[in-house]
């Protein structure tokens, strides 16, 4: 009840805010029997299908604009595990309202539904929210000016082993100068309500690591992430980076507080992109487990979810105005952390420490192809490599692959 009221509350805080040009728009299109050009909006339909080892899925999706400004998004799945048997499963990845306001020079976009959100500046991976589908319940809303976008999604994560999980995360990017801008986010996962949540999560800005000093706020009951990030624009170059943290300080070498951080850099040069991530033993983690920040088992953050890195290189080639091409190779090394452990010494956690236990490395290739035309865009996408240590056995050998192929028509 307390959600359907907030969500109730921020809505109508959308519409007030943007009320005097919103209201003015909206008039003027149900006066004339054509769409208003401001609000002119396609139809999307979309078909995507993946093909990796052990697992087949796909999933229909379809975009529309009914009324101005709002947009409605169901997207459906069918997958399917190989290797165990299981029979495929149905399920809604994504079910969606989206509606835009324009007031004042600002951009408002409020969003409520079932929703996988992406945040961040890495081009290949993201630390703070990759966007994976499927979704969760969550209410968001962006509001962005000339120099500047926040970002605000509060989610609910509960499943059936856990009734009550909450995610609230946000992120300022501001363009302190032309060509640099930066930004700080940060995420909260609490297993328990605690005073004053609704404000928090509702209210734009408010720094979510003061719960942790709230009267009748328990830390143990929330785990507080931080990232920090930048992008540099240089005449020919793009230089981007991110950094998240789980503890203070984060850093090597410093004992106070284990050091839980995720590290993500990239480079644009002309055709070619080059970007390196890395994330150490419980990087999203707590000693909660039901504050870990995942959905269902899932990581929200970087796709490894913990004790990992990640360097790939790709080369990116017009062919001609409608066909588009890159071509590249990457290097992953993992460890047998994940997502959801934890640590119960000191020492146990020095032992595992980043990349434990019997690393698994995977090297391969990808390579994209995709073609544009006036109502209809096809994609495909290809990565397969072998892998040493396969399934984090000493000595086994393996190959891992990953195809996706895509069609979405304008109507």
């Amino acid at each position: 009840m307390a959600y359907g009221l907030a969500i109730a509350l921020a809505l109508a805080l959308a519409l007030l805010a943007a009320w005097p040009d919103a209201a003015l728009a909206v008039a003027d299109v149900w006066s004339d029997s054509k769409p208003h050009a401001a609000f002119r909006a396609a139809q999307v339909v979309s078909i995507e299908g993946v093909w990796e080892r052990g697992h087949v899925g796909g999933s229909v999706g379809v975009e529309v604009a009914p009324v101005p400004g709002g947009t409605l998004v169901v997207v459906a799945g069918l997958d399917g595990f190989l290797d165990t048997n299981q029979a495929f499963v149905a399920s809604v990845h994504e079910v969606a309202w989206r509606q835009a306001f324009s007031s004042w020079g600002q951009d408002l976009t409020v969003q409520v539904g079932k929703s996988a959100h992406a945040l961040g500046r890495g081009r290949i991976d993201a630390l703070l929210s990759s966007g994976s589908p499927p979704g969760y319940p969550s209410l968001a809303y962006t509001v962005a000016g000339n120099r500047y976008r926040y970002d605000k999604v509060i989610g609910d994560l509960a499943t059936e082993d856990q009734r009550y999980k909450r995610v609230v995360l946000h992120r300022l990017d501001y363009a302190l100068l032309p060509n640099l801008s930066v930004g700080i986010a940060e995420v909260s996962v609490r297993s328990a309500p605690h005073p004053g949540d609704l404000f928090y999560d509702l209210v734009p800005a408010l720094p979510l690591y003061l719960v942790k000093y709230l009267p009748g706020g328990k830390s143990i009951q929330d785990n507080q992430l931080i990232q920090l990030d930048a992008e540099l624009r240089l005449d020919d170059a793009v230089v981007y980076g991110e950094a998240i943290f789980n503890e203070f300080p984060a850093v090597p070498g410093v004992e106070t507080n284990p050091p839980l951080y995720g590290l993500l850099v990239g480079v644009e040069y002309g055709p070619w992109l080059a970007e390196y991530s890395r994330l150490t033993n419980y990087a999203y983690s707590n000693r909660d487990r039901g504050t870990v920040y995942d959905y269902d088992g899932r990581p929200l953050g970087h796709r490894m979810g913990a004790d990992g890195d990640a360097f790939e290189v790709r080369w990116h080639h017009e062919l001609s105005p409608a066909w588009r091409m890159y071509a590249g190779g990457f290097l992953w090394r993992k460890g047998e952390g994940e997502v959801g452990d934890w640590y119960s010494s000191s020492k146990e956690r020095k032992e595992n420490a980043f990349l434990s236990g019997v690393v698994e490395t995977t090297r391969g290739v990808s390579f994209g192809l995709a073609r544009a035309a006036d109502r209809y865009e096809l994609r495909g996408d290809v990565r397969a490599g072998l892998v040493d240590n396969d399934g984090h056995v000493e000595g086994d050998r393996g190959y891992w692959f990953e195809a996706k192929v895509g069609v979405s028509y304008w109507f």
